[in-house]
Formats: structure tokens, sequence, C-alpha cells
């Protein structure tokens, strides 16, 4: 018995708060109004885990000094000591170190949210729960906390409802230790009837991840939506910024009576990219309160601000105002969010004079290289009013504004460019922002362009921007500050000036500014190709004229040069057949004893097949040491005639050059006057001529402009390519019809219908042929051929067999024939049965057994014919039977009776011969 009374007083002592409510006698529903799951990485696979909830102060007596956690995996439920307390001071509470040992309902824990003027008349107290706890090893751990007290009356929540909130855990090999996010602004507030509201939850995360915020249900158990749960009309939650609005409130409930609450769920999702590819990490999930006031006020308005960026070290400085709209006076003006939970931390200095309806803030923040980062800082302004005109009970209603913030790294300094034969050899300093933790310097990306250029980019534009005309050549580590850039192999080339611009990226992926832009040329110690022109075009006497520029005597004058370097000096002329580099041996070699008088800088070559060849030159450039760099390639214009449609040719053309063509000119041969006319000009490289006949002869040759960056080197440069004749054939089919059958049993006919292929796709098919198998996927054959293209049917009529497939092509002025149309197949109906009375008496009627007439689609039968003991006395395979009613043994007439049969019929089908069985009875009756 004394057991019992323990226990029930036991009973009665631990779950009396849960039983009380104020002084009243109303069980549960007395507290919970808001809270949230929150936790942070210690390293490895322990985390310290916090719950913070927001209770109704006149509750107090239902104070928890513990609560119980589900911690998501296998260790079941933890209790959690609470670690705030009224006093502030841990020490001084008896029940510090004992949480659980007994109620502590009568100490009054929690904190009043006194001095936050958001809270400070809403009877809130704010109760933190922290619990350091190790992970087995990777998973996904579902944190919760369910409490069965939430406060009561709530509008779209209902009376007596569970409280429970949530948090995903992603533990991973792949990420590295992650931390929650940190939300910085209260999940209680309040809002007047017919004003818009807006709260955002202040949430920062100081791994720098990217945040999204959506709408949830609020729940009443691990993963349970509350039933009923509804979310009032004009509620948005901006996904980007956290921006909660709801414009208007209103009373949904069955009470006019004010104030009324309601609670929103908004879910906060963590994501990382992680191997080229964001995924989701984590997410907190915050039930919120609003508590809603038939009142007259209106919130203050901050102006807008822009977002903006910073490079770190420097110094971002910005002043903002906020102005109540009535006569009430700005309470506080304060600014949370990312700038404020880093070191250096951002500051924000609120002045409110007096009269205080309009207050300024000044931001300041100078990050330093550890803030860099891919994804931007978010800052959250709160203005907040007195309340007034409710002076007896005030609301203090208030206005967010939220902006990024993008800390750049500064970009790569003293970039350099110094030409070397062939290369470019690049040098700059390293990063100014070279982190060593954090995230850290990961490589310089260099970038190359044609031309010079002094591009600016805008103030938060990183990286080379797409459209400046860059192309990313190479990548270094983070510790290599030089690169030569030789073409991939290929070398540079001679004649054209070349930018170029490095940036460095960071292991987030974050970009810095790109660097100054250096641009360069390669030295001209070589001779320089202008043109590779073609004169005349044949297959034994083409001609190409090719035309050079001498290198730029160094220092001043080859001839001036160490005895070493001295002449005699030569250009050594190289030619190969297509586009591939030329290789010695020279087809032309011009030398001089001196530098000032090797003037020839121009070859006609002669003999060449110009008519079917491209040809490719190169000039090189020798002294006494026979040494030298090497010179670029230049081949001729080469023309390409497609003629595979009808009235049409397509040009293309071809030309591996050193310098630039811009402009290409398409001349066609006047068969009249025989002069060459101009059809277009184009910055491609390929032309359709249309509206031609097929068959004629028609000749064209292009002429490009181009011309080198240097802009000391002739241009523009004028190259002809051969003359090409061709006629266009049409080697297009027309395309596939469509096909159809109707088909009669009855009258053992089909009848073919198809489409015209001119009113589609083609104007020129001429004629049909049909084609035909009598079984599927049996070969075809040509049925017939129609020879009219407006002729749109066919009767295939008189058939024994009116199964079989059918398909149709057309066929062209060209002989081109398209593909098969859809196959289309008819099936017989096969018709074949046998009477049950025979009279063969010889009084011409009825003297034969016979199937019923007419039969249709057989093609043989095997039947035979039993008397009543079983005896075979008729058997045959034609399909008309003629039996006479005489036993096919004794030859004598059978007596009168019933016979019976088996019958095989064959039927003829598409599938092919398909046989099928009947059975029955003969009353033969010769005497009647």
């Amino acid at each position: 018995m004394k057991n019992i009374l323990f226990i029930f007083f036991s009973f009665l002592f631990y779950f009396s708060p849960l039983l009380w409510k104020g002084g009243g006698g109303e069980a549960f529903a007395t507290h919970e109004r808001a809270g949230e799951i929150t936790y942070k990485c210690l390293g490895g696979y322990t985390y310290q885990i916090s719950i913070t909830t927001y209770t109704k102060g006149t509750s107090k007596d239902a104070d928890r000094c513990s609560l119980e956690v589900n911690l998501g995996d296998d260790t079941s439920h933890y209790v959690v000591c609470r670690s705030n307390y009224e006093s502030g001071d841990p020490t001084s509470d008896p029940w510090g170190a004992s949480c659980n040992t007994t109620s502590c309902a009568t100490h009054h824990m929690g904190e009043w949210t006194i001095g936050n003027p958001t809270l400070e008349s809403l009877d809130i107290k704010k109760n933190i729960y922290t619990i350091i706890h190790t992970y087995p090893g990777p998973n996904t751990y579902i944190i919760s906390m369910t409490d069965p007290n939430r406060n009561d009356n709530i509008v779209n929540v209902g009376t007596g409802v569970v409280f429970s909130i949530q948090d995903t855990l992603n533990i991973s090999p792949f990420i590295t230790c992650n931390n929650s996010p940190m939300l910085m602004n209260p999940p209680v507030d309040k809002a007047c009837v017919g004003q818009c509201f807006i709260h955002n939850p202040g949430a920062v995360d100081q791994d720098g991840d990217s945040l999204a915020y959506h709408l949830g249900t609020c729940f009443n158990d691990v993963g349970h939506p509350i039933p009923g749960y509804k979310i009032p009309t004009g509620v948005s939650l901006n996904p980007v910024t956290g921006d909660f609005i709801w414009c208007s409130p209103q009373n949904l409930g069955s009470s006019s009576s004010f104030p009324y609450e309601y609670n929103f769920a908004i879910d906060i999702q963590e994501w990382r990219k992680v191997g080229g590819e964001y995924i989701l990490i984590g997410t907190v999930r915050r039930d919120m309160q609003v508590t809603v006031y038939n009142c007259n006020n209106r919130p203050p308005i901050i102006s807008n601000v822009q977002d903006t960026c910073v490079v770190a070290n420097t110094a971002l400085t910005f002043t903002v105002t906020a102005q109540d709209q009535g006569s009430n006076d700005i309470q506080s003006f304060i600014a949370t969010g990312g700038p404020f939970n880093t070191t250096p931390a951002a500051t924000f200095t609120a002045n409110v004079p007096s009269p205080k309806n309009l207050a300024t803030g000044l931001f300041s923040w100078t990050p330093n290289c550890l803030q860099v980062r891919k994804n931007p800082y978010l800052v959250i302004l709160k203005a907040t009013d007195d309340g007034a005109p409710d002076i007896f009970n005030p609301v203090l209603l208030s206005d967010y504004k939220t902006f990024f913030i993008t800390v750049i790294a500064p970009a790569p300094k003293n970039l350099t460019a110094v030409p070397k034969c062939t290369d470019m050899l690049l040098r700059w300093d390293t990063a100014l922002c070279n982190n060593h933790t954090g995230n850290m310097l990961f490589k310089y990306e260099i970038y190359r362009k044609d031309s010079c250029d002094t591009l600016k980019h805008s103030y938060c534009e990183t990286g080379v921007p797409a459209n400046w005309g860059y192309t990313r050549i190479a990548s270094v580590p983070y510790n290599v500050t030089s690169y030569t850039d030789n073409n991939g192999g290929n070398g540079l080339t001679h004649g054209v000036n070349y930018s170029y611009r490095v940036v460095a990226l960071y292991y987030d992926g974050s970009e810095s500014y790109c660097s100054a832009p250096v641009c360069n040329h390669l030295v001209r110690d070589v001779p320089i190709l202008t043109n590779v022109d073609v004169v005349s075009t044949g297959v034994l006497n083409g001609q190409i004229n090719v035309k050079w520029v001498k290198p730029l005597a160094d220092p001043s004058d080859y001839d001036t040069l160490p005895p070493s370097n001295h002449g005699p000096y030569r250009f050594e002329l190289m030619r190969v057949q297509g586009f591939s580099p030329p290789n010695p041996p020279a087809i032309q070699t011009f030398t001089s004893t001196y530098f000032s008088t090797l003037n020839t800088t121009s070859y006609l070559d002669a003999g060449l097949n110009t008519l079917n060849n491209p040809y490719t030159y190169r000039v090189d450039f020798y002294d006494t040491s026979n040494t030298n760099c090497p010179a670029q390639n230049a081949s001729s214009v080469f023309v390409s005639c497609h003629t595979g449609e009808s009235r049409k040719i397509q040009l293309t053309w071809q030309a591996n050059v050193p310098w630039t063509n811009y402009r290409y000119d398409v001349f066609k041969k006047n068969s009249v006057t025989s002069n060459w006319d101009s059809l277009t000009t184009t910055a491609l490289q390929t032309f359709t001529d249309t509206g031609l006949v097929n068959g004629r002869s028609y000749c064209y040759k292009v002429r490009s402009t181009g011309s080198y960056s240097d802009t000391t080197l002739p241009h523009p440069l004028i190259n002809w390519s051969e003359e090409r004749c061709c006629a266009p054939q049409d080697l297009v089919p027309p395309c596939a019809n469509t096909l159809a059958v109707d088909s009669s049993c009855e009258l053992s006919r089909n009848i073919l219908t198809w489409t015209n292929p001119n009113k589609l796709c083609s104007d020129d098919a001429l004629y049909y042929i049909l084609y035909y198998t009598t079984i599927q996927d049996g070969d075809y054959s040509v049925l017939d051929t129609i020879p009219d293209i407006l002729t749109l049917s066919f009767l295939h009529d008189s058939l024994t067999s009116i199964a079989g497939c059918y398909a149709v092509t057309s066929v062209d002025s060209f002989g081109n024939q398209s593909a098969y149309s859809n196959i289309v197949c008819v099936d017989n109906c096969p018709f074949y049965q046998l009477p049950n009375v025979f009279t063969p008496n010889d009084d011409g009627k009825n003297d034969k057994y016979t199937p019923l007439h007419p039969y249709k689609y057989v093609k043989d039968i095997d039947i035979k014919i039993y008397d009543r003991w079983g005896v075979l006395v008729f058997h045959t395979s034609n399909p008309e039977i003629l039996w006479d009613g005489k036993s096919e043994q004794s030859k004598m007439p059978c007596n009168d009776g019933v016979y019976y049969y088996v019958c095989i019929v064959n039927d003829i089908r598409l599938k092919g011969i398909v046989p099928h069985v009947l059975k029955g009875n003969i009353h033969l009756l010769n005497h009647e």
C-alpha cells in the first residue's frame, strides 16, 4: 500500500506542471508558444544541440527545468536541462545542477524578454535547453522535441494541441562539419488588423551555406501535421531572403475578441555545393507565433537598401533611415545578420533624435580575407515603434528590410606578359587573399583574347565577364604565379595582339575580381604571311600568289648584329597540299648577303591543281646560325559544293590562316555576260544559293577580307578562293506517305488510300509504287505502279484471300524513292461450316455431303467420318468433301444412322495457315 501511495504522489508531483494553467484548473494547453532547434558542430560527430522555446509568462508555474529530446539515433530520448535562468546566474538557481530531481515550477525558470521591445508586453519567456551529443557515424538524423502543452486558442491550430519542433541533421563524409543557421530574431511578433505584417527570422549561417525558406505545416507530433491546420490568405514567404509577409491579418476564428494568435511553420534549408551540385545538408523548422490586435497603429518604414559588394580589407559604410508613418516614435532600430557574427564584425549605430519618428542608422563593416565567400551575407534591418496611440496597451509594430553583401577577393596584381619566340611568359603577384584556413585559395585561372582592351568590370562583377570575348586557357595551383602560354603546343601567332587576365579562385567557387589586362605581341623576328591568293583555277595550271612581310630589324638593323649572326640571309618558302603544316624541303629559296637587300616578299606559285586542292605555305627566315623561331602557316581559301537538295547549292569554305578573316564576299559567274556578280556578304563560312535549275552548272568564288590585330601590318588582307562550278541535283526523296486500307470479307477486296507528298514536303513526286505481301512479316513485292501522282487510291479485288500487308512509296523526277509508308495489314474472315443431315438416295438432291456454300479462305481440310462403333468410313483433304454415303472400305452404302466427324480446317490467315478443329455428327438417311 505504501508503494502504491508513493507512486501516486510521485505522479502528481512530477506531472503537476502539466495539469496547471495559471491559477485555474484547465488541463493541458498551458504555455508553449513558439520555438526551434539549432545545433553546432564541435568536431567529428559531436554536436551541441540547443532547444529554444518561447512560453506563456503567466503560465510560469508550468515552466520546465528539463525537456525530453529525441536525438534521432538509437539512443532514444535524452532529458535535457535548461541552460538559462530568470536571474541570469545559473549558480543562483537551486536546480541548476540537478534539473531532473524534482519539479522546478515554483522557481520560475527561464528569462523574461525584458529589454526586447517586441516581446516585452507579450507575456513571453525564453527558455534554452542544451545538450552535447556524439552520433555513431554518418547518417541523416531527425532531432525533435514534443510537448503536450501548446498554448490554447490559436486560431489556425485549435485547442488542446501538442507542440512539436524538429531539425534534420545530415552527417556525411562528403561534407565538412556543418552548423545549423542561428535565428537571431525571436519567433514571436505582433500585428494589427488591416496592416501588412512583415517578419524575418534573421537566419545566419556561419558556414556560408545557401539558405532557402519554405512555408511548412505546424506539427503536433514528429512529422505529423496538425489536422485542420491552415495558412491564412495573404501569407507569403520570400524563399531567398526569408521575409514573412502577411497582408493583411484578419480574424478567422469563431471569437471576435482581441487579441488572437496564429502559428506558422518556417522551414530553413541549408544547401551546399558538393562535386559541382548543390545538395540539401540540413533543415531547421521554426514554429512561430503572431499575435494580432485590433489597433490603429501602422508600422514604420525603412528606406530601401540595395544589394551590394565590398572588397576584402576595404570599408563599406552607408546610412539608412527609418520613419514612422504616423506620429509614433521609433523605439528601436537594429540590424542583424551574417556580418555581425564574423570577426571583424559589422556595426550598426542607430541615432534616434527628438522628435523620434525619424531614425538613422550607420552601417559599417571592413571584412577581411576570411570573409570572402561565394554566397552573400544577409543583413536584416528592423525598426520598431513605441506602440502609440494605444498608450495603455501599446502594440509595437516593426518593419524589416533585407539586403545582401558579397565579400569579394581583390584582383591579382602586377600581371606581366613577356614574349619569347612563339610563347608568352605570364607572371603575377600572389593573391592578397591567400587564405590558409577557411575558404582557402584554390587556384588561378588564366584568360586570353586576341586583341587589346581596357574594359572594366562593374562593382559586383567577379571573374572575367563572358561578353568580353576572353577564353579561359589554363589554370594553375594556388602556389604557382606564372604560366607560359604556347597555345596548347601550337605556338602563338606573330602579328596578333594578346590580352591576358588572371582570376583567383577559392575552394567554395568564389572568384576574385579579374586582374587588370596586360596586352603584348610576339617579337616580329620572323616573316609574316599576308596573302595566299588563288590567281587562277586549274588542274595542272593553277596559280597562287604568296606574299609576306619581312622581320623587323633588331635592334635597328640585322646587318649590325655580331658576325656570328651575319648574312647571308635567306627566306625559305615551303608548301604542302591541304591544310597540314608544310615541311622541308623548300619549294623556293631567296638569299641575300645583307638583310637590307633581302627584299623578295612575294612568289607566284604555278603549275598547281587549285581546282581540287587547297595549299598551305610557310616562310622561314635564317641567318648564318641557321636558327629561327617557327613562323606561321597560311592556306588558300578552298570552296566546296554540296548539291544534294533540289534547286539548291550550298557553298562552304575553309581557310587556315594566322590573321582574322572577318568578311567573305560570294560571287557567281553570270552565264550571259561571263562577269562575276556579287551574291552576298557574310561573316560565316557558308552560303546557300536557291532558285536554281537542277542539272545546270553554276560557278562561284569567294573573296576573304581580314587583318592582323597588329595595325602596323598591311591591312586589309584580300585573298580569293578557287573557282568552283557545280550543278544542283535532287538527292532528297519525297517524304513518306500515309496509307490506309478499307477491307471487305464479303466482297473479297481491299481498297487502299494514301496521301500526296507534294502537298506536304516536296513538289516533284511523279508516281507511286505499291508493295504487297500475303503474310505478316513476309517479303514485299511490287503489287502495282500508279503513274498519276493525283491518283490516291487502288482497288485490290477478285481475291481468293484478302489477308496481306501493304506499303506505298513515292518517286520523284530524279528517281529518289521515299521511305515506306506506314504498313497496313488485313486479315481474312474464314468461313467453313458442315451440315448435320445427309440423304444420299440418288434423287439428285443432297446426294453428296459438302460444306455449306460458299465457304471462304480455306486452303484444305483433313476430315475423318466414323460410325457409331468408331470405324472409319470416310476421309478426305478436299474442302468440298463430296462423300457419297458409302464406306470407303466396302464400297457399299452405309446404313442409316448417326455418324461422327473430326475435321481439321486449315484457314488462310495473315499469319499463314492456321488450323482449327470442327467436331460434330451427321444424320445419314438413305431412304428419305
